[in-house]
């Protein structure tokens, strides 16, 4: 059988690595979502922007 102690700052180390790694893969998550979205967009067609309505209407 084995047993062990774990002082207070152990215990406070443990947990905070375990708080870290669940925070950097938060942040891992939203990053790769935004890039998809961003990858998704630049496939789609491109909407016609102000400035070529503007030359349009000059000629």
């Amino acid at each position: 059988m084995l047993s062990g102690y774990l002082d207070p700052a152990s215990g406070s180390a443990i947990i905070s690595g375990v708080a870290a790694g669940a925070a950097g893969a938060v942040v891992a998550a939203k990053t790769m979502m935004t890039k998809m979205r961003l990858r998704k967009r630049d496939d789609a067609p491109d909407a016609p922007t102000t400035s070529d309505i503007v030359d349009e209407s000059l000629q």
